[in-house]
């Protein structure tokens, strides 16, 4: 009898001389375990004793990822009436961007509880383009539906062609549901109460100035962190956070010199006040967020919000103001949903995606939208032996070209060699 593992070491697909085993792992290390593409090459080789495969080339190895990625891709989309689509572009260099619509179904959102991984949503389509507007943005949702039947809800932030083409999309789809992604609009909401605060602007500036003076010094591993360049008003947990232990730490602990230590972390002390709200306002935006990614979006997610801020001591005007806006978000987005039913609220999945592709395309020799964003439903997916087999059977080298040409076209790098000929 043939053991598991001896089967999958015989196992090839169709006229390839490598075994699915070896096609899985080469994968695995590239897209899980953060190697490079040679990278990988060199990890199969210090490995090589315990196969008698062939060690796959770095390109083989991308073209099976790529490959891998167009099928998953391409696959027959299953008809149903409880898909929920999640929506965003993501950007990279140049004048092109990208449309990406995940998918997953309110049967498997509640069989996990809303704990939504990569996993769990499968890519619906990818589109390429230089421009966009709400009437394009409608239609690549129309065509998508006739795929998979009408969307049950749609989710997305408030980008303007996203809003304006998902709007025109349910003025002719009546049972679909448009909602705005949580964590966008806590961020919004507190850009409004930060972005005309003196304090706040006052505190973001000495924390640039403390970052200079201490980062060559003693005191360099008490600098503060380093700021998001993008969302800037969600820094305000990591310089909240940061300013507390500063304040709080034990300077005899630490042996630090205390006069050094004043010097450079004294004005902290200037702000005491403000970070008690700024604190308050961390504390409301977690308790509404928590209540959404938790339970889901519903009827009774602004009165459980407001049952557990009511146990919140010291709010502030502003902080009062907050909770308000955060109730009325709330209820409006929960007024379309039936009673007892509970949708999805966020999109953060879609950014967690976004986050593990840049990571990857970085890599690259110049950033764009190219090829590698067939890499997207490459990690979203299970990577079974069973659908490595299918991919490589059924998606050809020239059905991977072929896609590039038409959806991509000539890539950034392709581009730059070319104008930048060397002349003999």
């Amino acid at each position: 009898m043939i053991i598991e593992d001896d089967f999958i070491n015989q196992s090839r697909p169709f006229n390839s001389k490598y075994s699915l085993a070896t096609m899985r792992r080469s994968i695995q290390l590239v897209m899980f375990g953060l190697s490079s593409l040679r990278g990988a090459v060199r990890c199969l080789n210090i490995f090589s004793d315990s196969s008698k495969d062939k060690i796959p080339s770095h390109t083989t190895i991308q073209n099976w990822i790529l490959r891998y990625g167009l099928y998953t891709l391409q696959k027959v989309k299953e008809h149903r009436d409880d898909w929920i689509y999640i929506l965003d572009f993501t950007i990279e260099f140049g004048s092109q961007k990208c449309l990406v619509i995940l998918g997953i179904t309110l049967e498997r959102l509640r069989n996990i509880d809303f704990e939504v991984t990569r996993q769990d949503v499968t890519v619906l389509k990818i589109v390429v383009c230089s421009r966009s507007n709400g009437e394009m943005i409608c239609d690549i949702l129309k065509d998508l539906a006739k795929e998979t039947d009408s969307p049950k809800q749609l989710v997305s932030d408030h980008g303007s062609d996203l809003k304006k083409g998902i709007e025109l999309y349910c003025q002719n789809s009546e049972r679909t549901i448009y909602s705005y992604d949580i964590t966008h609009k806590m961020a919004i909401l507190l850009k409004h109460i930060l972005e005309n605060d003196k304090k706040w602007q006052e505190f973001v500036k000495q924390c640039a100035d403390c970052k200079r003076k201490t980062v060559q010094s003693n005191l360099g591993f008490l600098a503060p962190p380093k700021p998001r360049e993008k969302s800037r008003y969600q820094n305000l947990d990591k310089f909240v956070d940061w300013a507390e232990k500063v304040l709080n730490c034990d300077k005899n602990k630490i042996n630090v010199d205390c006069e050094k230590f004043v010097e450079y972390f004294g004005w902290l002390n200037d702000f005491q006040k403000e970070l008690k709200e700024w604190r308050k306002f961390l504390e409301i935006i977690r308790i509404g967020k928590h209540e959404v990614k938790k339970y889901g979006l519903n009827r009774e997610n602004a009165n459980h919000f407001r049952k557990e801020v009511i146990k919140l001591n010291g709010r502030s005007k502003r902080a009062k103001q907050l909770i308000g806006d955060i109730f009325d978000f709330l209820h409006e987005q929960s007024k379309s949903i039936s009673k007892g039913e509970s949708l999805l609220g966020t999109s953060d999945i879609i950014e967690s995606i976004f986050g593990k592709y840049k990571n990857f395309s970085a890599r690259t020799a110049m950033k764009g939208v190219g090829k590698l964003l067939l890499t997207i439903p490459t990690f979203t997916s299970h990577l079974s032996l069973e659908l490595i087999k299918k991919a490589t059977e059924s998606t050809s080298i020239q059905d991977l070209t072929n896609w590039i040409n038409e959806i991509i076209g000539k890539s950034f790098f392709s581009k730059r060699k070319n104008a930048l000929v060397t002349i003999k």
